[in-house]
């Protein structure tokens, strides 16, 4: 049995460039990724990886 699982992050200091949104299109093909945002939600799967990880990643690079 599956849990619905829902995960949005936001760019706050400033967007991402192109070549930043392509790394993680990597965690998921379905999600909605701006130059602002990556949401997705998961019926009958879960997200790839480590949330703490992948925050820690890509909102380094996001703030800086």
């Amino acid at each position: 049995m599956s849990e619905y699982q829902y995960y949005e992050f936001r760019a706050v200091d400033k967007p991402l460039t192109s070549d930043q949104k392509e790394e993680p299109r990597k965690y998921s093909s379905r999600a909605e990724i701006t130059p602002n945002s990556f949401k997705n939600e998961y019926n009958y799967g879960s997200f790839k990886g480590s949330e703490r990880n992948w925050m820690d990643r890509f909102l380094t690079r996001m703030c800086t």
